[in-house]
């Protein structure tokens, strides 16, 4: 039911595009189902129920993402005449509100004129109350049946959620909401599917808040290798990457100190991605503005991208918005063509990129005749990992796109991005059939590792070792049980993805048993079991060489928890 797809930013195969063929996937599945149950249907008041299957795509909330999903859609489905694609969006030619869009399905007679795509951004009222409200509509208690339409035709949903999180807080509200609408008879929602390139701590968090441990991952049928693509991707390590040590958390300060120690070459047209603060007006942290004016003292062109303002300011504070821009050149498309264009009719000038929210996911710059040359990021950016990844992910995609640029950056910053890529590309090349929070968690510790000891004389033997606690016990305990595990006397269950854990490798640290009388409070049992149940880390001592174990001479019992003698718990580090 719930899903993720996951890669790196602006990925060679992109999430995008991978999205739209699931949904084309979809809807022909549905069509072929529904041809077959007509052609062997009794024509009679009895007949089967069709199912009219309607894809939702959640933009984030940003026009520039909403009207890239619009043109990459419009362009997949280009040449299907049977698909309707729509727009729900305050500023949308199709739909500026739900109760319109429900209204005309209702009124459908021909099933070919039902919609099957709907776009709407990350907006509450959008997805927390229209989407449900959508959803109740045609599957709530009783399940609507079209009243004009021939056949007994009902509708189905599928959702998908571009950048999950960055909407967390949506995210979780329309979650609480939904589940009558997947447990109901008909199951009106099929599907919901998370899409993002960091899918960090604060995202699973909610998600196991909201009950959700596991989702399934949406690539690991797919045919694409992501080994093998990654020989094509450019990535954050293959530029050149220049450490600045100004920790300030001002992004115009740091920009600053890079102009005055030389740093940045201007003996070459330069296009600067030069991320800013949070605000767009306010002085003195570095706004949209401030670094807006900086440029254009040193006469270069800026691209100004946020909320208020989307579009060129000339150093003579000419102004030109993206819309106006295209208007004029007749420019059809995504950014990327707009700037492809104007790097191409403004060959000697010199672009300084900024903004901050809108330019941080989903949009593409990079393209063939339009390449940053340089990219600043200052440690006002680390106070956000997913951001940071987001925003230096603009500067990432196929080789053929991405030159090699400057990144000027912080020590800090450069360690938080390599760490998370590594654990991305780990996860991504493994490929396993369920995701869970510590597959992409920057955190050593792991989840624990339960051991089901079903030979009594081998636990009888490992109590007895560490009752008399000879010197030398770790070792021959330790022997013992990579004994048991080879001859099958010791079943492990192990839910770490990435850092499975390899007895013959490490040795023992510590050997902590329980038995009656001890103090029942500080043992961790329930700990370890809640933690393996719920795909969560515990912390523990130890380096990545060693592992500790803890079991129960006598059964163990805290309130309803009980830990019996043959479970035995290992915790470790990597």
């Amino acid at each position: 039911m719930f899903k993720l797809r996951t890669k790196p930013t602006q990925f060679v195969t992109g999430k995008t595009e991978e999205t739209l063929c699931d949904i084309m996937k979809r809807l022909n599945e549905n069509n072929l189902i529904n041809e077959n149950e007509n052609e062997n249907e009794n024509e009679n008041e009895n007949s089967e129920l069709t199912e009219h299957l309607i894809d939702i795509v959640v933009t984030n909330n940003s026009l520039l993402e909403t009207e890239m999903w619009k043109y990459r859609t419009a362009d997949k489905f280009k040449e299907n005449q049977d698909i309707n694609i729509h727009i729900l969006s305050s500023k949308s030619d199709d739909y500026t509100d739900i109760n319109t869009y429900i209204n005309e399905i209702q009124q459908v007679t021909n099933k070919s004129d039902l919609p099957n795509v709907l776009i709407v951004c990350y907006h509450a009222k959008r997805v927390c109350s229209d989407i449900v409200k959508l959803c109740n509509t045609f599957g709530g208690l009783h399940t609507m049946i079209l009243p004009n339409i021939e056949k007994k035709h009902i509708i189905k949903f599928h959702v998908s959620f571009d950048e999950p999180d960055a909407n967390i807080g949506v995210t979780k509200k329309f979650i609480s909401k939904i589940q009558p609408y997947i447990t109901n008879k008909n199951k009106t929602i099929i599907g919901i599917l998370f899409i993002t390139a960091t899918p960090v701590d604060e995202f699973w968090s909610m998600l196991n808040k909201s009950g959700i441990k596991q989702l399934l991952n949406m690539n690991r049928e797919s045919t694409n290798n992501f080994d093998e693509n990654l020989k094509n991707y450019r990535c954050f390590d293959d530029h050149n990457i220049i450490p600045n040590t100004n920790d300030t958390n001002n992004p115009l300060n740091y920009i600053i100190d890079l102009f005055c120690k030389r740093q940045i070459n201007e003996t070459n047209r330069k296009i600067i991605f030069a991320p800013g603060h949070l605000y767009t007006k306010k002085k003195g942290v570095g706004s949209h503005d401030e670094i807006r004016d900086f440029f254009l003292c040193k006469n270069y062109t800026v691209l100004v991208i946020n909320g208020t303002y989307k579009g060129f300011v000339y150093p003579d504070l000419t102004r030109v918005t993206i819309e106006e821009y295209n208007e004029t050149h007749n420019i059809k498309g995504e950014l990327r063509e707009t700037l492809r264009y104007w790097s191409e009719n403004n060959k000697e000038t010199n672009l300084a990129i900024t903004g901050y929210w809108v330019i941080e996911r989903g949009v593409t710059f990079n393209t063939i005749n339009f390449n940053f040359t340089d990219m600043i990021l200052s440690n006002y950016h680390l106070k956000s990992l997913a951001k940071l990844i987001q925003l230096v992910g603009r500067g990432a995609g196929g080789i053929q796109y991405i030159d090699v640029m400057n990144v000027f950056c912080t020590i800090d910053i450069k360690h938080a991005i390599q760490s998370f890529n590594m654990r991305l590309k780990r996860i991504c090349s493994l490929n396993p059939e369920l995701f869970n929070r510590t597959d992409f968690s920057t955190s050593k510790n792991t989840i624990p590792v339960k051991l089901v000891i079903n030979n009594t004389e081998l636990i009888q033997e490992l109590v007895e070792l560490r009752i008399h606690s000879k010197k030398g016990y770790k070792s021959l305990f330790h022997s013992l049980l990579v004994k048991g595990k080879n001859n099958g006397s010791i079943s492990i269950f192990d839910n770490n993805n990435i850092n499975k854990f390899d007895i013959d490798t490490r040795r023992i640290k510590d050997v902590r048993m329980y038995k009656e009388g001890d103090k029942i409070s500080v043992r961790r049992f329930k700990n370890f079991n809640d933690a393996f149940d719920d795909f969560k880390t515990t912390s523990q001592s130890g380096n990545e060489t060693e592992y500790n174990i803890d079991f129960a001479k006598d059964i163990y019992r805290l309130n309803e928890f009980t830990n019996d003698i043959n479970v035995f718990w290992i915790t470790f580090k990597v």
